[in-house]
């Protein structure tokens, strides 16, 4: 993938986007010494509220995986 690539694969990170829709945010806590797992929740996403919603995004965006020459399969 180029900039270019990555840039557009970011931009698709908006509340409002038809073809990227998000049903459901899965929260997972984990212990770092065990790695067990003491704190599930599962909720819809649209039942956040706007401002929680972008927040995500914008963090999505952020946190995106992608880097120049890597390749999606």
């Amino acid at each position: 993938m180029n900039k270019k690539d990555i840039a557009h694969f970011r931009n698709q990170f908006k509340p409002n986007n038809e073809k990227l829709k998000i049903s459901d945010l899965y929260t997972v806590y984990v212990m770092k010494d065990s790695s067990e797992i003491y704190h599930h929740q599962s909720q819809p996403f649209q039942m956040l509220e706007m401002e929680q919603q972008e927040l995500f995004f914008h963090n999505f965006k952020k946190n995106s995986w992608w880097s120049v020459g890597s390749e999606v399969i």
